[in-house]
């Protein structure tokens, strides 16, 4: 009997582990495809969608899965760790729409590495809901970090930037009651912060629009952008 339950309980761990390796994430591109995925998590928040660009060729620009707004955009190497870079020149506002769809509860992360050139400074932005949805934009010119909704400021914090150290920005939105939460913060290194940087409140529609991330070569410097990170509390709807 014992020999019996043992076999059952083996048999159940196996395809348990069996249907976690099988699962897959759509990456939002037309085919379905399900390249560069990354395993959900157990929290209330788990990753939908994950890129580090490890599966890109060096020097390819046209990222499945992705719709880059303007900008010249390539897929770069330094010492193994692949990420995309965007070169100095032309100093302007360039975009990249990722990952699927989602009407409910989201986040959106991504890390920045560049440098400042004497008084000049790059900028960085994640943003989800579309080109008109909330956007966390790291300005460090102004030494601010900002939560701005189509063109407008809604929120800000003061904000220290370091140059030539990755930084990690985190936008998110959440449902509470009938309003939405929309929360974002910034951090240096490997920990991220429990607090949040800014808080919001809002009671507008959200749409389901692409996420995203903005950067401005304003330091004439390149921009290099890599980890990009979709969170959810709910699944993904089906295509």
């Amino acid at each position: 009997m014992n020999r019996f339950l043992l076999q059952i309980s083996a048999l159940a761990t196996l395809l348990l582990f069996q249907g976690c390796d099988n699962a897959t994430i759509d990456n939002g591109g037309n085919n379905g495809s399900s390249k560069k995925m990354g395993r959900l998590g157990s929290s209330k928040w788990k990753a939908v969608y994950q890129n580090d660009f490890s599966e890109y060729a060096v020097g390819e620009n046209e990222m499945e899965g992705m719709i880059i707004l303007e900008g010249n955009f390539s897929v770069t190497d330094d010492g193994g760790n692949k990420r995309v870079t965007l070169p100095a020149d032309p100093l302007d506002d360039f975009g990249i729409l990722f990952g699927p769809r989602i009407p409910g509860n989201l986040g959106v992360e991504a890390s920045f590495l560049s440098e400042r050139k004497g008084r000049r400074y790059p900028t960085f932005g994640v943003a989800m809901g579309g080109v008109n949805g909330y956007r966390l934009k790291l300005q460090p010119s102004h030494r601010k970090l900002y939560l701005v909704r189509a063109g407008e400021t809604v929120a800000e914090v003061p904000w220290q930037w370091k140059s030539g150290e990755v930084v990690k920005l985190r936008v998110q939105r959440e449902k509470n009651s009938d309003a939405w939460r929309i929360k974002g913060k910034a951090w240096h290194g490997n920990s991220e912060p429990k607090k949040w940087d800014i808080e919001h409140e809002s009671d507008a529609e959200e749409s389901a629009g692409k996420s995203s991330i903005w950067v401005a070569p304003y330091s004439t410097q390149p921009i290099h952008v890599d980890d990009f990170k979709i969170f959810s509390t709910e699944p993904l709807p089906e295509s």
